[in-house]
């Protein structure tokens, strides 16, 4: 008997309150040098940026930030802000999965009415599309949109990486109005702009109104600007 309230105090004893836990998952989570401001001060960390060397740490994080999660449902609620806190979209399957997700809570029917959506705590996106991919191919259109309607649901992004692998033709193909107006919904928070891909890069005219509207960028990375 007193063998087994010992126990029971041992196990309450290890009960973290929940700024502990938290703290744990960014120590479990954290990726350095990947996210602002930690980006900017060290330079071989933007070089990192630049080739896309970070991406491999980031995507192994990932699955860790998926495990926490699936752990309890306690677990879910205290990691989900590490576990959106950087997205990655690199094939269409990822982009429908997250817009129905952020969806989901924008819906006045479903369970999740009043909760806020996760995609408040997103700080990082990068978007890594293979344009040989059939059926992105052929719903080019649609998939666009769809990133734009995710985009609006970011309102604090600070990060926006579009770096396709491929071209989708001979001819260049231009972003369309929806996706660079679904950023200016964060034009407050948006740091630093990568459009180091091979198409679907924005009108000159359009780029220049867009950072107009873009007080606090820092960065700009556009390889056709390059040339």
């Amino acid at each position: 008997m007193v063998a087994a309230e010992g126990s029971h105090r041992s196990t309450r004893s290890l009960r973290f309150p929940p700024e502990v836990w938290d703290h744990i998952f960014e120590l479990t989570t954290h990726v350095p040098h990947t996210l602002v401001p930690e980006i900017y001060k060290e330079s071989f960390s933007f070089r990192r940026f630049e080739n896309h060397q970070d991406h491999p740490a980031l995507q192994a994080t990932l699955v860790t930030k998926r495990n926490l999660v699936l752990v309890c449902k306690q677990w879910q609620h205290m990691a989900m802000r590490h576990l959106y806190c950087h997205l990655f979209i690199r094939t269409v399957s990822d982009l429908l999965a997250l817009k129905r997700t952020l969806r989901t809570y924008a819906t006045e029917s479903s369970s999740f009415a009043g909760t806020q959506s996760p995609g408040q705590w997103a700080r990082r996106l990068d978007i890594t599309w293979n344009f040989f991919d059939d059926f992105m191919f052929e719903d080019l259109d649609s998939c666009v949109e769809s990133l734009a309607d995710v985009i609006k649901c970011l309102p604090k992004v600070e990060i926006f990486s579009f770096a396709t692998s491929s071209s989708i033709g001979s001819e260049p193909v231009s972003m369309p109005l929806s996706v660079l107006d679904a950023l200016r919904r964060s034009a407050n928070s948006l740091r630093i702009l990568d459009w180091s891909g091979d198409d679907l890069f924005p009108q000159l005219h359009q780029l220049e109104e867009l950072l107009r509207d873009l007080p606090n960028l820092r960065v700009l990375r556009c390889s056709q600007l390059a040339g």
